[in-house]
Order: C-alpha cells, then structure tokens, then sequence
C-alpha cells in the first residue's frame, strides 16, 4: 500500500449535523474508536487527510481558526504516534466548482504529485459518498465508514471502528499487534 488518506470529520472526529461545521478548537470530538485503530497502520506508511470546509468560504471561521483546529488534530494524533504526513484542505465553496473539492480528485492528485504516491495503490477511508467518488475516479481502493446506503460502491465498507480493523488487516497495512476487541 503506497499511502492511507483520510477524510477528517467523520473518520477522525464525530462529523457535525448537516451544514453545521467544526468552527473552534473546543468543537472537536475525537472518534477514539478509530483512532486507536488508525494507531495499528504501519509507520512506514504515509498518511494524509483530505478535507472538505467550505464553512471558510461561507465566513463562518477564518483561515487561522481552521489551521488552528487542524494543528490541534494533528497535534492529537502525534501523541497517539500517528503522523500525518500533510491535510490538503478545500476552503471553496460548493458553487465555485473548483478541482479541489471532493468529489473532485485535485487534493488527491495533489498528493500523488507532490509525494510520488501511486493512488491506484493507495486507501482512502472516507465516511460520505463524495470520498467514495473522488476515490474511485483515481482508481485508489476505498473505504466507506457508515451505515447509510450510497450509490456508488467502494472497495470496502465499515459499520464500525472493529470492521475497520479487519479491513486494514486484510489489505497489509497493519502492525502484527492486536487491539483489544
């Protein structure tokens, strides 16, 4: 596996209601169970989080507070020895139609470029249907974490954080260590 990419909300922290966005650090709700999972991925693998947060673009924070949320994820992470190697974040608007927003693959491709990664070998875990889509318009393997019925189909899907194990195990991207069930 040349790379594990992840969608932030959803997969890292609890995803807020529909257009409601992570506007502050004191917003952020870790989702442990996957965390703890994500700490099984083998160190010599690169991990990358690609994010939607069009909530800059309809000025409900600025710039600085979404770095400064995503500084605090990575900061999180980095104590549960994950890093992440970069966050590839579209700020715009759904209505600019812009290359970088998800479904659309510039965040992927961006990271394909920038880090010689072959996206075809390449998992990302994602828990909406645009994930699945940007993901399979680069022909990378896909996860869908969630329960809701979508319309088109990943590689694989996770009702939870314990199925998300199996399917990392399963694709060899895992230390031999088990997490306790």
């Amino acid at each position: 596996m040349q790379a594990i990419i992840l969608d932030r909300d959803g997969i890292i922290n609890k995803r807020m209601a529909d257009h409601e966005y992570v506007t502050q650090v004191s917003e952020i709700n870790y989702l442990v169970e996957n965390i703890d999972v994500l700490k099984n991925i083998k160190k010599e693998i690169p991990i990358f989080i690609v994010t939607n947060q069009q909530g800059v673009g309809k000025g409900f924070m600025s710039l600085k507070t979404l770095n400064m949320i995503n500084n605090e994820i990575l900061q999180y992470l980095e104590k549960c020895n994950i890093k992440i190697l970069k966050v590839y974040t579209c700020t715009h608007l759904e209505s600019d139609s812009c290359n970088c927003r998800k479904p659309k693959s510039g965040m992927l491709q961006s990271i394909a470029k920038e880090f010689a990664i072959d996206l075809t070998e390449s998992l990302f875990i994602g828990d909406s249907e645009t994930d699945v889509m940007c993901a399979n318009s680069v022909k990378s393997k896909s996860v869908y974490f969630g329960i809701n019925k979508i319309e088109h189909s990943p590689t694989f899907k996770a009702k939870n954080s314990i199925e998300l194990l199996r399917i990392l195990e399963l694709s060899g991207v895992t230390n031999d260590a088990d997490i306790a069930n």
